[in-house]
């Protein structure tokens, strides 16, 4: 490397660290400006918390009478909806119509359980095309570092990490 050449190289990592100097200064001093700033708010968000708490506690005073017969319609109308339910079902059971009246009806839904391995057996002979073979993502591409197979590409990325400079 010529004299010229090693010049700009230690000039520029002077710049850089003189650029690393500066910015993570300005760094902690925000990050400092904003910590005294949360500081200073939190008696006023601990206030504006009581504020919404005591409004919420009035509310609740001044309308319990409406908030229990809310609450006490709505536990009767799910009740009743359980019911409904219970009957269209029995309906169902003993007439075999799916269709009570225009608002009551059944859907006959189908679960299926199988064992996977006879179930792909039976797909490689009869449809094919449903068999998807994969391969374990994390353990491939461990073993794809140690291995180095000529189809995988590997490409390396830089990440930035800031470490220790927290208040």
């Amino acid at each position: 490397m010529t004299t010229q050449a090693m010049t700009v190289t230690t000039a520029e990592a002077t710049y850089e660290q003189s650029a690393a100097a500066q910015l993570k200064s300005h760094y902690l001093a925000d990050r400092l400006a904003a910590a005294e700033f949360s500081e200073m708010l939190a008696p006023r968000r601990r206030a504006l918390e009581e504020r919404i708490n005591a409004i919420r506690d009035a509310f609740a005073e001044e309308n319990a009478e409406l908030l229990h017969s809310e609450k006490a319609f709505t536990e009767s109308a799910d009740a009743y909806e359980q019911e409904l339910r219970s009957l269209a079902i029995q309906h169902f059971n003993l007439s075999g119509e799916k269709t009570l009246d225009e608002n009551l009806s059944v859907r006959v839904q189908t679960k299926i359980s199988y064992d996977e391995e006879k179930a792909v057996g039976w797909a490689l002979l009869n449809a094919p095309i449903l068999v998807r073979r994969t391969v374990d993502r994390k353990q491939f591409e461990e073993m794809a570092k140690r291995h180095r197979p000529d189809f995988v590409t590997f490409e390396d990325s830089v990440v930035a990490v800031i470490k220790g400079l927290s208040n």
